[in-house]
């Protein structure tokens, strides 16, 4: 930072965040040329979802810390009581089952509503959200989450966390249920709308839509070439 970094950042013509938060912590540092703040872009399928499952899902990677996969299994636990017919799972972290093994064995019988799958992509990704009656990320921390998105852009019901800088907007927006609490209050939040099906099915458009509006990959190209329009 001292030798390199400084200079180099606040010589930039201009600053591409991909959140407000991302944005607030750059001013910090002392930067005040233009910021843009443009999210990552998804692809948009045609066609959201239509009869899901009783499946909850999270799918990246296994840091345990990182993505809070230790609190969403906390969180599953209080959840599966009022939701019996529910299953977790975990997509692209194969690894993780082991280095769960103590919150699985705490959850007693209903740990073999907890299942771990391969990565997925594509078509069959998006097959997979589509599936899925919830999308949760229960990170620690997170500078965007693309799955999030992905989720969103799928019609599919998304819960995360206020550690992920996303979090901000979907609050204002509405397109996501923000959790602040991965035990019983947490659970409480969750079963409220997976007990809805009619709010349920509100908050899986209105994710849609915001992900339509801020993440499909028509307006991120945009937004991306009028910041390079204006600095040149």
């Amino acid at each position: 930072w001292r030798f390199f970094e400084k200079r180099f950042m606040l010589d930039a013509a201009a600053i591409h965040c991909l959140t407000e938060s991302e944005e607030e912590r750059i001013r910090e540092l002392g930067y005040t040329g233009p910021i843009s703040i443009i999210g990552n872009p998804v692809e948009i399928p045609k066609e959201p979802r239509s009869s899901p499952s009783r499946r909850i899902t999270y799918l990246g990677r296994g840091d345990i810390s990182h993505k809070g996969l230790d609190r969403l299994l906390s969180l599953f636990g209080c959840l599966v009581t009022k939701e019996p017919e529910l299953t977790l799972n975990f997509y692209g972290c194969m690894d993780a089952k082991v280095k769960l093994k103590p919150h699985l064995d705490a959850l007693g019988r209903d740990a073999k509503k907890v299942l771990f799958h391969p990565a997925v992509y594509d078509e069959e990704k998006i097959g997979v959200f589509t599936e899925s009656c919830l999308y949760i990320q229960a990170s620690r921390w997170e500078g965007f989450g693309i799955s999030i998105a992905e989720a969103m852009a799928a019609g599919t019901p998304v819960a995360i966390s206020r550690a992920c800088a996303i979090s901000g907007l979907l609050e204002t927006t509405g397109g996501a249920l923000i959790l602040d609490d991965f035990s019983e209050k947490g659970a409480e939040q969750v079963a409220a709308m997976l007990g809805n099906s009619k709010l349920s099915d509100i908050q899986g458009r209105n994710g849609r839509k915001v992900a339509i509006e801020y993440f499909s990959t028509e307006v991120v190209s945009e937004k991306m070439e009028s910041m390079y329009r204006q600095v040149i």
